[in-house]
């Protein structure tokens, strides 16, 4: 009997091992599925934080985002912190499907009362966003390699040249953004790809073949864009040499996690905000 468990014990930890081989062999599987898997699922809550260090201060900007598939709602909440001291909420939005366009409902905090405003966004049809999850087939655009850095840890690199197109910005001004604000977009992405690939490190949840973190450095990315505007800002040399030493001795970093959505949360567009909203 005890032969025989062992040999069965023996068995299951071969299966494990070479399980976990063919994982490891196969990083970009492992990275597309959990891609897939959220792309066709994103239900949740993802808290997105964002930690800027300079020499005299540091900010903390965290947007924490419930998503809903049906009926599809969104509620993202913006809060920034600054020298260990938390303000109150200054921005959200509500996201509402309603048949065939979307509610937007977008507040920003000005002299501590949140001001709402509403915009309307049309859709193609009156079918459920959430129909339509999943069905982009350019999973893995953009992503340049994928290599196995831990346990269900990747790192997950973006090819710079994907950031920006020139066709871009002529896209943008087509939709409707400003021939001035597509400008400043152009220009600070391309900035961005002067500062070369971007890499994360991915953990993902074996089970439930999703990603549950994020960890990355954006350093050189914040610094060369930094640089890029300070350049056009006018000023005395020694304020731009003064804000050229901070921009150098600054750092950035990103954190993403990702769990189901609470229970009992509303993500509902709350009263007072549609009343708000319809006065503006």
């Amino acid at each position: 009997m005890k032969k025989k468990y062992r040999q069965i014990v023996c068995a299951a930890a071969t299966v494990i091992l070479m399980s976990s081989a063919c994982s490891a062999a196969n990083p970009d599987t492992a990275y597309k599925e959990a891609v897939q898997t959220m792309a066709a699922h994103p239900e949740g809550e993802y808290v997105i934080l964002l930690n800027l260090k300079m020499p005299i201060t540091s900010i903390a900007l965290a947007d924490t985002i419930d998503l809903q598939e049906k009926p599809f709602k969104v509620k993202s909440v913006v809060t920034l912190s600054s020298l260990n001291k938390t303000d109150s909420p200054f921005a959200a939005v509500y996201v509402e499907q309603d048949g065939d366009h979307l509610n937007i409902y977008s507040g920003r905090s000005q002299m501590d009362k949140m001001l709402w405003n509403k915009q309307v966004r049309p859709l193609k049809n009156k079918a459920p966003l959430a129909d339509a999850f999943g069905t982009e087939r350019s999973i893995m655009s953009g992503v340049k390699a994928v290599d196995i850095v831990g346990l269900n840890q990747y790192k997950v690199v973006f090819d710079a040249r994907r950031i920006y197109d020139n066709t871009d910005k002529e896209n943008w001004e087509k939709e409707g953004l400003g021939s001035q604000q597509a400008e400043i977009a152009a220009q600070a992405l391309q900035a961005l790809q002067q500062a070369g690939d971007v890499s994360f490190v991915v953990t993902i949840d074996p089970k439930t073949k999703r990603i549950i973190h994020v960890d990355g450095l954006l350093t050189d990315q914040v610094q060369t864009v930094a640089r890029a505007v300070a350049s056009r800002v006018n000023g005395s040399e020694k304020a731009k040499a003064l804000v050229r030493e901070m921009i150098d001795h600054s750092c950035m970093t990103i954190t993403v996690d990702s769990k189901p959505l609470p229970d009992g949360i509303s993500i509902a567009v709350p009263k007072m905000v549609r009343k708000a909203a319809e006065k503006n």
